[in-house]
């Protein structure tokens, strides 16, 4: 098999439209809610994220399978 540069690239964790979780902790508040991602991403990539809730838009670091942190 030829190898193709996506080949040794960082592996995508979170999909286009993936549910994920979003944790948000920071001066003792912790926050952990769901929503969807609007892009793919590799670890420590920042997407933006729709909060299935209340549909706000807003960024997160993908973290690893599914799971992303709040980013400023």
């Amino acid at each position: 098999r030829i190898l193709m540069e996506n080949d040794w690239g960082e592996p995508t964790l979170v999909s286009r439209n993936d549910l994920v979780t979003i944790l948000y902790d920071r001066n003792g508040l912790s926050i952990t809610l769901q929503a969807k991602a609007l892009a793919s991403g590799v670890k420590d990539q920042v997407i933006e994220v729709e909060n299935t809730s209340s549909h706000k838009i807003f960024n997160a670091r993908v973290v690893d399978q599914r799971t992303l942190e709040y980013a400023d």
